[in-house]
């Protein structure tokens, strides 16, 4: 990954996808797609994008309220 800040701005976000991501794909070092996912999908060992119910985390999980989810 890359962790890019403005230089100058504006301008160093377009020059970086101008002049760095070809670089990078012609070296084979960026993809030009990925499969769908997060993150914790693509580590985790069964591929769900939560956390287990038994995970010391899953305790801060709030519920959305309902006209939200929708």
């Amino acid at each position: 990954g890359f962790n890019i800040a403005y230089a100058v701005s504006p301008g160093s976000f377009a020059d970086f996808i101008t002049y760095i991501v070809p670089e990078l794909r012609s070296r084979g070092r960026l993809d030009r797609s990925y499969r769908p996912g997060t993150l914790r999908e693509k580590l985790s060992d069964n591929g769900t994008a939560r956390l287990a119910a038994d995970h010391p985390a899953a305790r801060y999980r709030t519920e959305l309220p309902i006209a939200a989810q929708q």
